[in-house]
């Protein structure tokens, strides 16, 4: 039984519409550039090991981290111009990621140029010794020149201080002293143009110049000078009491008595028993005042005893073999 003839009509739309599709699919695998043609990983990898080796080391984390890295591998040829880490570091603090990414694709050209490359592209250029080369940013192009020495080149004004880091098949990779920034150089040498312009729609209008202030206003010749020689009382002043003085603590202090004069002998016979061990006798007390005030004793005084002569000295041996009722006779139990 033949099918009907809708459900044919359905099969005949599917085919064509899958052959359609498989040849879209033809085409775009036609049109992808060949495996050999592209940057090898193998070659990036070790341009970026020889930068690492090289001092670059930040650069190359940077492009092995950044869509760079998809943007040289998809490219036939290209060239590094690799930042020293210190401007990169600068850079990358300067500017926002989506800036940041755009700074690194204008160091890196779609064309493999090596030094001898270089010199040759700049010793043929009608131009003289300078030379425009396209980066993978679309806006922005490199003006490379020339110097006297042959190994004198720089990249946009900043000087390539290694040459050659490493040269692979379809890479080349150079130093650079510096860092590039994101506005091209004018190919004809002269000044970069003002980023603000004036015109004739601007809305800012004029200022008119203000003068300066002349020197009469902090002018005071037409005051009443002060006459030095005026004997009007000056103007009065308050004035305050002295503060009290309060000075220091003057008095000496006491010399050292020394244990050396002899009580006398009193009335009933019985004589001092201080005397009788070489200790001084009841002297009669010397007041001083701590403070001098001018007037005299009073309150706050130090009672302070005379030294004493040493002319009545009691020696040692009298001392220990005297025979005093002080001491006791009595002998010691048994």
């Amino acid at each position: 039984m033949a099918p009907p003839p809708a459900a044919a009509a359905d099969r005949r739309r599917g085919a064509a519409a899958l052959a359609l599709l498989l040849g879209t699919l033809a085409l775009a695998l036609l049109g992808l550039p060949d495996g050999a043609a592209c940057v090898p990983v193998e070659d990036l990898d070790a341009a970026l090991a020889a930068l690492r080796s090289r001092g670059y080391g930040l650069a190359a984390n940077a492009v092995a981290a950044s869509d760079l890295r998809l943007d040289l591998l998809s490219a036939a040829s290209a060239t590094l111009f690799a930042p020293v880490d210190s401007a990169l570091f600068a850079l990358g603090m300067a500017l926002p990621a989506p800036a940041y990414l755009s700074a690194l694709r204008s160091h890196a050209v779609p064309r493999r140029l090596s030094a001898a490359d270089l010199r040759r592209v700049l010793s043929s250029s009608s131009s003289g010794p300078a030379v425009v080369v396209p980066t993978f940013l679309p806006s922005r192009s490199l003006r490379v020149t020339a110097g006297r020495h042959p190994d004198e080149i720089a990249v946009d004004g900043v000087e390539v201080a290694a040459l050659g880091v490493f040269y692979g098949r379809d890479v080349a990779v150079h130093g650079l002293r510096g860092a590039l920034s994101l506005r091209s150089q004018p190919t004809d040498g002269g000044a970069l143009p003002p980023v603000l312009r004036r015109h004739s729609g601007s809305i800012f209008v004029r200022v008119p110049k203000v003068a300066p202030p002349s020197s009469h206003v902090n002018d005071r010749s037409g005051q009443r000078s002060a006459n030095l020689t005026d004997s009007s009382p000056p103007e009065r002043q308050e004035s305050y009491p002295p503060s009290p003085e309060i000075r220091p603590l003057s008095a000496p202090l006491p010399a050292p008595a020394e244990i050396s004069s002899v009580a006398r002998v009193g009335e009933d016979g019985d004589s001092d028993w201080r005397g009788r061990y070489g200790l001084p006798a009841d002297p009669a007390p010397t007041m001083m005042p701590l403070f001098d005030d001018g007037v005299g004793e009073g309150e706050g005084s130090l009672e302070i005893s005379e030294p004493f002569d040493d002319e009545e000295t009691m020696p040692a041996d009298e001392f220990f073999d005297d025979d005093d009722e002080f001491w006791d006779e009595d002998p010691l139990p048994p």
